[in-house]
């Protein structure tokens, strides 16, 4: 069974491309990947079950295995579930080959497959930051002197723009223009999604301007504050010459927000035909030189740039594609030939949707699914590097490399090529250089949403958006529940969790009765990433696969000597949590790799209760 599972993941991994573009090749690859998601997670049970039975046994090793194995068969036969998953994957699987001769589908691919050759990117993506403002001083300029000129009273300013067009790079740069840090003595900087909390913007706001003011954290007072008592608040920095600067696609949005006669509203257009092609050259060809395109390039250069629409999204996102290609016209036409799919109706944004798909069909297949992953955050949210790295290991998309010592440096470089690629965006820059946080551009996470539902890959569950309710059924693998769990219908409670592999929260304040209930009645065994940042969770029970825990931001005050079981645990993140000791038993964690302890709310005495040595081969501070 191991065996036809390695299989299956190869075939898919060669089919992976050219499903893209032939609907009954996409249909029946579907088929075999649930097929295989299911045979997989047969064989998690397997281990488990067989893990299991020599907990309480204290033989020598030869003698040990033997009962494992005699408990297990005896057990096996007894209750065979096992066996008969096996036999329905069988004869499903039979099924799926037979309709593969039927109807004449083959596996060999004769469509454009990723020719990129795998490289580290790891210094690629910040050095090319600067390439991608072209033509942006002016409009910089334009703003600041709005910004810093004019009437003493409060005014805001909105940038408006379709999407991808570059507002928010244009006002990120005017926010840390020294100009702005002169003139103004106090800023913050606000993202927000479709589904945003008012206290939450309100608060996160608040923090910084305290930050800045008092050099202090937020008196708690002003964190059990109401939204209209944060509004009255707020109004006390925002006295006097204050400015506030949004962004925008909505005109009637910005028209919503004037407060003066003489309204400040600065429209963003796609870039110049000459504006592009600088872009393009410099970010395809990693040349300022205006003449860098080869001569017999041009011309399919010129067709590829008209699909992007001057929007300089899709423009690095393209560019990113065609400098890991041969430069040779039969690539390029490759390229051009496959920018086919249509997901909105907007007919500017069409073609630049279009390129941005290509970007995802063009990753090598190890990195579709770390792309992917990418979908459980909520919209803008702030995603640290280290986190989602640690998250594919735990889930198993890093592959090992000839001449990388570990796997995290092996996850790094996926994640720099994702970002030398531009399907996400750099946030927030230590002071040593490094990438601090990043996040997923709205056009690109609609990518992401459809190519994922197409897979099954996983659910989110949105609060206050109708959309999203959905019924918990036991094929599900991954779930997002973000701002809370109302409206997750649970459909058998015995049986709802199960196949799950993945579970994470964001911005859960309450966990509603029929969830808790449901997930600690099923128990599911097969959880391998468990990410409850910030949920009302006090306790958690013990999953044998488990790789990834975080409890960070949780009430959570102590950790049980049974975590030991969790023998798998290669992360376990106690970040800001009432965690002050660790148990001996954490010593049994042979594959920890990251332990995370650190609160800086309250002063704390940690007592680890195990040598410190021991303690240093896994500690983490990032």
């Amino acid at each position: 069974m191991v065996a036809e599972l390695e299989s299956m993941q190869a075939f898919l991994k060669d089919a992976d491309v050219k499903s893209e573009t032939d609907e009954s090749v996409k249909s029946w690859v579907k088929q075999v990947r649930d097929v295989a998601y299911d045979m997989e997670d047969v064989l998690d049970e397997f281990m488990l079950r067989f893990a299991e039975q020599g907990e309480h046994q204290s033989h020598g090793f030869i003698i040990s295995y033997i009962h494992k194995i005699s408990r297990f068969i005896k057990n096996f036969k007894t209750r065979h579930s096992l066996a008969t998953q096996i036999q329905e994957i069988k004869a499903r699987l039979h099924g799926v080959s037979e309709r593969r001769k039927r109807y004449e589908l083959h596996s060999s691919m004769d469509q454009i497959a990723p020719a990129s050759m795998w490289h580290d990117r790891r210094g690629d993506a910040l050095l090319i930051e600067e390439a991608e403002l072209v033509g942006i001083d002016k409009h910089k300029n334009k703003i600041i002197e709005w910004l810093v000129e004019g009437e003493s009273s409060l005014g805001v300013i909105s940038v408006v723009g379709m999407g991808g067009v570059g507002k928010t790079t244009l006002v990120k740069k005017v926010h840390d223009d020294q100009r702005v840090k002169i003139h103004f003595q106090l800023r913050a900087w606000i993202t927000f999604s479709q589904s945003f909390k008012i206290e939450e913007l309100l608060i996160n706001m608040m923090r910084q301007l305290f930050d800045q003011y008092n050099k202090e954290a937020i008196p708690q007072a002003v964190e059990a504050m109401n939204d209209v008592q944060l509004k009255q608040k707020l109004l006390e920095f925002l006295k006097g010459k204050s400015r506030v600067l949004i962004t925008t696609r909505f005109k009637n949005i910005a028209s919503s927000c004037i407060i003066k006669s003489d309204p400040d509203i600065y429209n963003l257009h796609p870039l110049s035909d000459e504006e592009s092609w600088t872009l393009f050259c410099n970010k395809t060809f990693r040349s300022n030189i205006k003449n860098s395109c080869p001569l017999e390039l041009e011309g399919l250069s010129q067709n590829i740039l008209s699909k992007c629409e001057g929007l300089p999204l899709a423009i690095t996102a393209i560019a990113g594609v065609l400098s890991t290609k041969q430069k040779t016209k039969v690539e390029w036409e490759t390229i051009y030939n496959n920018l086919v799919y249509e997901f909105v109706d907007n007919e500017k944004l069409r073609s630049a949707m279009n390129v941005l798909s290509l970007s995802y069909e063009d990753l090598p297949y190890h990195l579709k699914s770390c792309f992917l992953y990418l979908r459980f955050f909520p919209e803008d949210e702030l995603i640290e590097p280290m986190r989602l790295i640690r998250m594919w290991m735990a889930e198993g998309f890093i592959q090992i490399k000839q001449g990388i010592k570990s796997l995290e440096e092996i996850g790094e470089s996926y994640f720099f090529e994702l970002l030398n690629r531009r399907l996400f965006q750099i946030e927030g820059i230590t002071a040593d250089g490094r990438v601090d946080t990043c996040r997923v551009h709205d056009l690109i996470r609609e990518i992401i949403i459809s190519k994922a539902r197409d897979q099954n890959f996983g659910s989110i569950v949105v609060a206050g958006d109708a959309k999203d309710t959905i019924m918990v059924d036991k094929r599900i693998r991954r779930l997002s529940i973000h701002n809370g769990c109302e409206k997750i219908i649970i459909a058998q409670e015995a049986e709802s969790f199960i196949h799950l592999r993945s579970l994470f929260m964001f911005r859960v304040d309450t966990l509603s009765n029929t969830f808790r209930s449901a997930f600690f009645f099923s128990r599911p065994k097969l959880l391998k990433v468990l990410d409850l940042r910030g949920a009302p969770l006090e306790e958690f029970t013990n999953f044998f696969h488990l790789r990834y825990l975080s409890l960070r931001s949780t009430k959570v005050k102590e950790i049980p000597d049974s975590i030991k079981k969790l023998q798998n645990l290669e992360t376990l993140d106690l970040k800001d949590t009432y965690v002050s000791a660790l148990p001996v038993g954490i010593l049994n964690l042979h594959k920890l790799r990251h332990l995370l302890v650190y609160r800086y709310l309250t002063e704390q005495n940690w007592r680890f209760g195990i040598p410190s040595k021991a303690l240093l081969r896994i500690c983490s501070t990032q």
